[in-house]
C-alpha cells in the first residue's frame, strides 16, 4: 500500500527563513552562533531556543541551561555540562574561559552578523559569529538517532535519509517507508510539521526505528551544522539526529 498518515506531532506550515542569525523580532531568542577566534580544531557555539533556553559547546563539552533577556541586558544561567577531556592546553582554556565569562553576562550587542557578550561595566567578553543554517536544497544521511536512552548508529540507521527541499519542504526515508513533510528554519531553531508516509510493512525492529527517528525529528529545536556535518539537538541541547552530507 501507498497510503499516506500522519506519524509525527509538531505543526507548522510556514517557509524557512535563509537561517540568518538576528531575530526579526529583535532579541537573541532563535538566534544561533559560532566562537570568532576559536582554538585550533573546536568549534564552540552557542544557542538561544524560545522560552528561555541556551545551549551551546565549549569545543569540547556541551552545555546548557537558561537566558533571560531585558531590553540590552542579558542574563545566562548554565546548568549540566558533559565531561568530556580537551584534547589539547588551548581547548582547556578555552572552556574555562567560555563558562566563567557566560557566568557573568550582563549585556549584549547584536548585529546582523555579530554578538558581543559583556560584564556589567561594559567590558567585552566574548565575541560570536552568526551561524548561517540554511539547509534548503540539501540531503543527508543519517548516522545516528535518539531512541530515548542514547545516540543509536548500526546498519539500520545507515539506511535513513533527510532531503531538505525548497519553500519549505522536507522528505526522508525511515528505514521502510518514505515521509514528506514541511519545516521552518529561523536563525538556527527548527520545526518541523506532522509527517505523511507510506504504510510498508517491515521487521519490527526496522519499524521500531523508524518511530524512534521520526519522534527524534519531532523532538529537534536547534541545527547545529559544521560543513559536512549536521546535529539536530532537543531544547536541552540532547542530540536527536545526527547526519552527514549526501553525495
Amino acid at each position: 500500500m501507498t497510503a499516506d498518515k500522519d506519524r509525527s506531532t509538531t505543526t507548522t506550515t510556514a517557509k524557512p527563513s535563509s537561517g540568518g542569525a538576528t531575530n526579526p523580532t529583535g532579541g537573541v531568542a532563535r538566534t544561533s552562533w559560532k566562537l570568532a577566534s576559536p582554538a585550533d580544531g573546536t568549534d564552540p557555539t552557542l544557542d538561544f531556543a524560545p522560552e528561555g533556553i541556551v545551549s551551546g559547546s565549549t569545543g569540547c563539552n556541551r552545555f546548557n541551561g537558561t537566558w533571560t533577556e531585558d531590553g540590552d541586558s542579558l542574563k545566562i544561567a548554565l546548568g549540566p555540562m558533559t565531561q568530556m577531556a580537551c584534547t589539547s592546553d588551548a581547548a582547556t582554556q578555552q572552556e574555562k574561559s567560555i563558562i566563567d565569562s557566560l557566568g557573568k553576562v550582563a549585556s549584549a550587542e547584536q548585529t546582523a552578523t555579530t554578538l558581543v557578550l559583556k560584564d556589567s561595566d561594559g567590558k567585552e567578553l566574548l565575541t560570536y559569529d552568526a551561524v548561517t543554517g540554511d539547509l534548503q536544497g540539501t540531503s543527508w544521511k543519517v548516522n545516528g538517532v535518539n531512541t530515548g536512552n542514547a545516540v543509536e548508529t548500526s546498519a539500520l540507521t545507515e539506511a535513513l535519509t533527510l532531503d531538505f527541499g525548497t519553500e519549505g519542504s522536507v522528505t526522508g526515508f525511515g528505514g521502510c517507508n518514505n515521509f514528506r513533510g514541511s519545516y521552518t528554519l529561523e536563525g538556527g531553531v527548527i520545526s518541523f510539521s506532522e509527517f505523511a508516509s507510506t504504510e510498508m510493512s517491515c521487521e519490527p525492529d526496522v519499524m521500531e526505528l523508524e518511530d524512534k527517528y521520526l519522534a527524534a525529528l519531532a523532538a529537534a529545536s536547534v541545527v547545529e551544522r559544521s560543513g559536512n556535518t549536521l546535529n539536530l539537538r532537543d531544547d536541552k541541547g540532547a542530540t536527536q539526529v545526527a547526519a552527514t552530507l549526501a553525495g
